[in-house]
């Protein structure tokens, strides 16, 4: 129809997919809420008001192989009206990987396609209340190194939901299980041996062992953190179990002729420097 449309395009931000209504960006927030909190307050203050007139924003439009068709919403662009029409909307509110999350979408702009007019704001402030409920409700969990790091780089208040977590019994296979935890020193790639007199000479005393409890983890060419606890970024590393075969398990105890074998890697590599 030979209509000149401007497109709007802000790094960070995601952007109203719905097709045929005004493409415009949109900051999705997601916060993690206390477990039994029933009265949540959102408010939001605008601040740096800006006009820009004669701008018509180019709706949702689905691209094809064939070509692209662009077709207005006539409910939307047919009415003199701000879309959308509020400065915020509650997307979800459930239970993922066992944390209440909320998702919000903030909405910094509003466009009036009647009369070819887009609003915006330099500062948008987003204020979230938790009024009543019980804020102490649920524990801290860890969730695997995997489903935190995903969590952290999601919730804007990980650190703190961290501990509004369901309650539920580490499982058997949890790496919070198998404690205490010691470092073995691995020079070179190759089959390793533990045995009793090795632990004695350690420090360790293998008569309070099961040798069926045992786990080794290896963090590839890497160096494990000392605490395993703490969530690794991106380019940090993620222990891993690896096999090991245990001589003389079977009874439970660690007696003097059993032993452990298991294939180490040695720090290749950036990670040496």
């Amino acid at each position: 129809d030979n209509k000149e449309y401007k497109i709007i395009d802000i790094r960070g931000t995601g952007m109203i997919n719905d097709i045929g209504k005004p493409a415009l960006p949109v900051r999705y927030i997601y916060v993690a809420l206390p477990l039994e909190t029933e009265n949540v307050k959102i408010y939001v203050k605008k601040e740096g008001k800006q006009t820009i007139k004669n701008a018509r924003i180019i709706p949702v439009f689905q691209m094809t192989w064939k070509d692209q068709k662009i077709e207005e919403d006539p409910a939307i662009y047919g009415k003199n009206a701000y879309f959308p029409g509020k400065d915020y909307e509650v997307l979800y509110d459930k239970i993922l990987l066992h944390q209440r999350i909320v998702k919000i979408a903030i909405y910094p702009f509003h466009f009036n396609p009647y009369i070819n007019e887009l609003i915006s704001y330099n500062t948008i402030k987003v204020k979230i209340m938790f009024l009543g409920g019980k804020q102490k409700e649920g524990e801290y969990r860890f969730l695997g190194i995997p489903n935190e790091r995903r969590l952290k780089n999601l919730i804007i208040n990980y650190n703190k939901g961290q501990s509004w977590r369901k309650k539920k019994k580490v499982g058997r296979g949890s790496l919070l299980n198998y404690t205490p935890w010691y470092k073995i020193k691995v020079s070179e790639d190759g089959v390793y041996k533990i045995d009793y007199n090795y632990l004695k000479n350690h420090n360790i005393n293998p008569d309070n062992i099961d040798p069926r409890t045992i786990k080794v983890y290896n963090g590839g060419s890497s160096v494990l953190n000392d605490d395993i606890l703490i969530v690794p970024g991106e380019n940090d590393t993620i222990p891993y179990q690896i096999p090991i075969y245990i001589h003389g398990e079977d009874d439970g105890e660690f007696n003097k002729d059993d032993y452990i074998l298991f294939y180490g890697l040695s720090l290749t590599g950036w990670e040496r420097c």
